[in-house]
């Protein structure tokens, strides 16, 4: 490490040091006589209860009513936060300190015996019902507070006989039919939250078969304790669970009547496609209504959704029999449709019949919308800069079809490297993108098949000009495909069709001279792709963007192979001199790629989690493309805002290969790629998150043509994990309530392109970090 980097790493730390002495001691200094700051909270579960039947710290931790403030790094940075803002001023300032600091916890007596009799309602509750729940507290230096909760939750009570007794006597036959998937059964442990699921559990089972006002309150236990000759000795409670008949009204002297539950079937469906809930009484009367598929189409004007794709939406007909699972089926899919804000779905008893009147009132989302995505990457070389616009037209053509279009632009700037060489080391590009997407199959039968759901097919036109610091290029691409669901959580696409068109339009002689690689170079000629490419993506992920997830993505695609049997099949003959054939004076590529990646988070807070990727994909180039490497586009690279983050984009690989600088544009590609990436992620304040980061990969060349490249380059099942690259990092997220904007500190940690002995990272220098900047999290 040199003496200057030596120098500002030991004054940073002093700045550092003093300033977390000065946050940690200046709390508790605005605190009254007799005040306690709430530094932690404590609670011990019962070690003698078998694991198995152990209430968790987490479960229990819900029901204590003061918790102490969050820390950062192990300071009271929100409480200092806090502290700092004038009490007495009102404004902007003041009202930020007090927004991104936590108010200091005062500990509250009253609140800590409430919070143990707390503890004990739950184990209660969850059938230990000689359980306990205590609390010690410690007082500390600095009037603090630590209190510790110990809990002992004894021998459980277990389930003896189970009874039903059926008021409505209509439904025993409906209720016992069910009866193998109860949540009940005898030795269970005597849990009121398993006693409620079943409640539920029956009720919805009930309320899918016609019975439209049944709800859980219709379903009561009655509890008998019966001494103690249950499993192993201990105590268990009969119970009987009590099925009553509904309440229909009450007499003139208020004696309630009492009612077997009625089934119902569905009368007259109305569906407000422009529901407006502000409409007045004069836009009421205007209102227009078409019978078409069974369905009245209620609209104003003109029918802003057409009928028939409405009809496909709503799982609900007349004389059928009401069905909350279909209410909520009808609900989602006329919210995937995308062309609606929100919708609800109400129903109407219709006096003197068993008939329900059903009005779903879709509210229309906004029509037109614009979107702006910007990321960026700098190193102490390497700058770059692409923004992108979007515009989106929902329902463009009164079939919810979903307009889209894109421009996005591009800069990149590499400092030379040596000044002797070129020094046009500016990089521009500039693309556009049109895409049609409509709420069902075109062209394609398969939509008959019941267990798709929500079809969608895409039209996509797309061109990106490319003016690189040596070469330039045109792309042209056209693709028609299909999306799908078959699952709640999954998602399928087909793309028949997928074509694109590369076409050169400049390349520098010095440039194939510092790739030094014939395979390399040919990937930069004109080449024509024509395939087709299947996507399948499990993704479980609240929208909310908080609770665990799992997502999965397999991608695969094979071109060339129609090319290739159209022109054996006419007799084409090989281009003069070649081994390949051309298509339109264009050589046609033929390859088959796949690449796979699987993500998770696991929430440890609130906001705070655990999260980890892991992807690998590789390309195999054959027939027509044999010769040459796959197309630069389609190929893989390492480095950047969503990959390795201590590298800038296409920086790193492929293996060993060191990254020339001197070259300018970075175009380190390769065949094959592996990578994992690990994140722990924190609240900081309020609106802003921090990251810990760690990242391990790289790209390799699968072998075909021993003398194109050298040898560390190439893929080997015994020495790729020799040949990762490691960084870690630190980072920045800020939630601005559409989007999150993400800011990436990385530092290399382990190099495979420095010479061997060298590769692991000993002194801190500028070239080995990376910053980028991105919109939403990276996985």
């Amino acid at each position: 490490m040199t003496p200057q980097a030596q120098k500002i790493i030991t004054t940073l730390g002093t700045l550092a040091l003093t300033a977390l002495l000065t946050i940690s001691c200046s709390t508790t200094r605005t605190l009254q006589e007799g005040d306690y700051l709430l530094k932690s909270n404590k609670i011990s579960t019962d070690p003698q209860t078998p694991r198995r039947e152990r209430i968790t710290a987490g479960e229990l931790d819900r029901y204590v009513l003061q918790s102490p403030n969050r820390r950062f790094l192990g300071t009271n940075l929100y409480t200092w936060l806090w502290a700092q803002a004038d009490p007495k001023k009102e404004n902007g300032w003041n009202n930020f300190l007090r927004g991104a600091g936590e108010q200091p916890v005062i500990w509250e007596p009253a609140k800590t015996t409430r919070s143990t009799e707390n503890l004990r309602t739950y184990i209660a509750s969850r059938g230990f019902f000689s359980g306990s729940a205590d609390a010690r507290v410690d007082t500390l230096r600095r009037q603090k507070v630590k209190i510790s909760y110990a809990v002992r939750q004894g021998p459980p009570s277990h389930i003896g006989q189970i009874k039903y007794t059926f008021r409505d006597t209509l439904l025993r036959d409906i209720v016992m039919a069910d009866s193998s998937a109860t949540l009940l059964h005898r030795g269970d442990i005597f849990d009121t939250g398993v006693m409620d699921d079943e409640r539920i559990r029956i009720t919805s089972n009930l309320r899918n078969r016609g019975y439209y006002n049944f709800n859980v309150g219709h379903i009561t236990y009655i509890a008998d304790s019966v001494g103690s000759g249950g499993p192993s000795g201990r105590g268990t409670i009969d119970l009987e669970m009590v099925i009553r008949r509904n309440l229909d009204g009450y007499t003139e002297d208020g004696t309630p009547i009492y009612a077997d539950h009625r089934v119902y079937r569905l009368g007259q469906i109305f569906v407000h496609s422009d529901y407006d809930p502000l409409a007045d009484a004069a836009t009421a009367r205007r209102l227009d209504t078409l019978q078409a598929h069974n369905l009245n189409i209620v609209y104003d004007g003109r029918q802003q959704v057409w009928a028939r794709l409405l009809r496909r939406a709503v799982d609900l007909y007349s004389d059928s029999l009401y069905s909350a699972s279909s209410v909520e089926a009808t609900s989602a899919e006329l919210m995937r449709l995308g062309a609606f804000r929100s919708v609800s779905v109400l129903f109407n008893p219709v006096p003197g019949t068993d008939l329900l009147n059903c009005d779903i009132r879709c509210v229309p989302a906004l029509r037109q919308s614009f979107s702006f995505d910007l990321e960026g990457s700098t190193t102490s070389r390497f700058y770059g800069l692409r923004p992108t616009l979007g515009y989106q037209n929902r329902n463009a053509f009164r079939g919810a079809e979903l307009l889209s279009a894109s421009l996005t632009g591009g800069f990149e700037f590499i400092k030379p490297g040596d000044q002797r060489t070129d020094n046009r080391k500016l990089s521009y590009e500039l693309g556009a993108t049109v895409s049609l997407s409509f709420p069902r199959f075109v062209f394609w039968a398969a939509e008959s098949n019941r267990k798709i759901k929500t079809p969608l097919s895409t039209l996509s036109l797309s061109a990106n000009w490319q003016d690189r610091a040596f070469y330039s290029r045109t792309l042209f691409g056209l693709n028609w495909g299909y999306s799908w669901r078959m699952r709640r959580f999954e998602n399928f696409t087909l793309r028949p069709v997928d074509i694109s068109l590369v076409r050169m339009g400049y390349l520098d002689p010095t440039f194939k001279e510092w790739l030094n690689n014939p395979y390399l170079v040919s990937s930069y000629n004109d080449q024509l792709i024509a395939g087709i490419s299947a996507s399948y993506v499990y993704n479980d992920q609240p929208r909310s963007l908080t609770g665990n997830a799992t997502v999965l993505r397999v991608n695969a695609e094979t071109t060339g192979n129609m090319f290739s049997g159209l022109v054996r099949l006419v007799g084409t003959r090989p281009v003069a001199g070649g081994d390949h054939y051309n298509i339109f004076g264009i050589q046609f590529s033929q390859y088959v790629r796949g690449d796979v990646s699987f993500s998770q988070r696991f929430m440890l807070g609130e906001k705070t989690a655990f999260a980890y990727r892991v992807q690998a994909g590789a390309i195999y180039s054959y027939g027509n493309s044999s010769s040459i490497s796959p197309p630069s586009d389609k190929q893989f690279f390492a480095g950047g805002v969503n990959s390795m983050r201590g590298w800038a984009v296409r920086t790193l690989g492929p293996g060993t290969v060191p990254y020339e600088k001197k070259s300018g544009y970075p175009v380190q590609m390769g065949d094959v790629k592996m990578e994992a990436n690990v994140e722990f992620r924190f609240p900081v304040m309020r609106q802003v998150g921090g990251a810990l980061f760690f990242d391990a990969g790289n790209i390799w060349f699968m072998r075909s043509k021993p003398t194109e490249y050298p040898d560390t380059a190439v893929f080997r099942l015994r020495s790729f994990y020799r040949q990762l690259g490691l960084d870690g990092g630190i980072g920045a997220r800020v939630d601005v309530g559409v989007v999150v904007l993400r800011l990436d500190w990385g530092i290399q940690l382990h190099t495979p392109g420095r010479p061997a002995g060298e590769r692991w990272i000993r002194d801190f220098r500028w070239d080995n970090t990376a910053l980028s900047f991105g919109v939403g999290y990276p996985f």
